[in-house]
């Protein structure tokens, strides 16, 4: 077995009718991945299963276009009926606030399972599954379907691949031989990674590349402290609505010179979505820490809430600093 926890968390599935099952706020394809592989795997013990996610999320482009997307509930979790539901399961989800997005609202009352690859994780489940190691939580939940001895077809291989690949950012963040060994055995089963990468990486549309072009020309080099960063606002955001985290991912951690990167963008007025991305060995995620967020050494993320947009960054910028030296 390769949790111990896995038979505990089979018979609490077998035991519930209604089961819901979270997508992290912002959703990347591994909280996409992870989740309807459950789903998947729920459905076929002829459950009845919701995928929720927090309404003040949207999805990116390269989600909207996988199988299942329009299954997702976007939901009030201030206002949601949870009364009716017997089991909740939250991959990838390091806090309850990642989820509901609010301090206000309270953890549920009902059993909750939690499975996670966040060392920052709050273990807020009565089952919690947290696996540092793991390169991601679709790598974890593969593991799962391994121990419960599900059938794993070709389109739920190509699912749990996208969710590794995106969480290694290619497999750049990632030298874990398991993984690897993982993914092989995901190929195996007919996962094609050339296409996922192909998607993933290199597809994007007209749009995307122009609001890149704007990241670039933003683009600040803060040689004292070796990193670069960037910063867009509201007024930038709003007219392009790009969701797409890959200028962080491929382009803010490759400067000559530096230790790590940082993407800053205003999705909403007040509230600033922070990447961090590091190179070599500097640990970005204690960063991320700093403002309430997390991720893993390579690749973290935050937010900055209630404050103007300049304000938010000089906060970032001065924490960056702080932990450059």
């Amino acid at each position: 077995m390769n949790f111990k926890e896995s038979k505990e968390i089979l018979n609490l599935i077998k035991r519930s009718n209604n089961i819901l099952i979270n997508l992290h706020r912002g959703p990347d394809p591994d909280s996409f991945s992870s989740a309807f592989s459950l789903y998947v795997f729920v459905q076929s013990l002829n459950k009845d299963a919701s995928v929720l996610l927090v309404k003040t999320s949207e999805l990116s482009d390269y989600l909207l276009q996988q199988k299942y997307s329009d299954l997702i509930k976007f939901v009030d979790y201030k206002s949601f009926d949870f009364n009716k539901y017997d089991l909740f399961i939250s991959p990838d989800s390091a806090s309850w606030q990642q989820i509901a997005n609010d301090n206000e609202v309270k953890i549920p009352d009902l059993p909750i399972v939690v499975i996670d690859h966040h060392s920052t994780n709050e273990r807020f489940g009565k089952i919690n599954i947290i696996d540092p190691s793991a390169s991601s939580c679709s790598e974890m939940v593969y593991k799962l379907l391994v121990d419960w001895k599900f059938d794993i077809d070709v389109e739920l291989a190509n699912i749990l691949l996208s969710g590794i690949i995106a969480d290694t950012g290619g497999f750049v963040f990632s030298d874990n031989p398991e993984t690897f060994i993982l993914v092989s055995q995901l190929m195996g089963l007919g996962a094609n990674k050339t296409e996922i990468m192909s998607k993933m990486f290199r597809t994007r549309k007209f749009e995307t590349v122009k609001y890149w072009g704007i990241c670039f020309e933003k683009l600040e080099f803060d040689k004292e402290h070796k990193f670069v960063w960037v910063a867009t606002s509201y007024e930038i955001e709003n007219k392009f609505k790009i969701n797409d985290s890959n200028f962080a991912t491929l382009f803010s951690n490759i400067i000559d010179g530096t230790n790590f990167g940082v993407v800053m963008s205003e999705d909403e007025p007040k509230s600033l979505k922070v990447s961090f991305r590091g190179r070599g060995n500097f640990d970005v995620s204690v960063i991320a820490k700093e403002f309430g967020g997390g991720g893993h050494k390579l690749a973290a993320g935050a937010k900055v809430d209630g404050l103007s947009f300049g304000e938010a960054v000089e906060k970032v910028l001065a924490v960056c600093r702080k932990y450059a030296k």
